[in-house]
């Protein structure tokens, strides 16, 4: 989890090449059994470092206004993301 929005990229072309760790709640490991037969997974997580929203925003290398939902924009309702990534490896403790 990052403690900060500072060095996060803002693009995924921006994000190439970057490798991130996902960590996973011993609880959760039983519902995990197999995933590393899989080549992508979908991460749906929290904005948990967004404040407030606006409904129409001016996405980055954009000049026009679009509606929220149309963007990757972090500061949305509910601050709810989803992103689809490859998956490199996996080993549960």
């Amino acid at each position: 989890m990052h403690e900060n929005t500072k060095d996060m990229s803002i693009q995924p072309v921006a994000a190439k090449g970057i490798t991130e760790t996902a960590e996973i709640y011993p609880d959760y490991e039983a519902g995990l059994k197999y995933l590393n037969g899989f080549s992508r997974i979908i991460f749906i997580y929290h904005f948990h470092l967004s404040n407030g929203y606006q409904l129409e925003v001016k996405p980055f290398l954009d000049d026009n206004m679009h509606g929220v939902f149309t963007t990757r924009a972090p500061k949305r309702p509910g601050n709810i993301g989803l992103s689809v990534v490859k998956l490199r490896g996996f080993n549960l403790s």
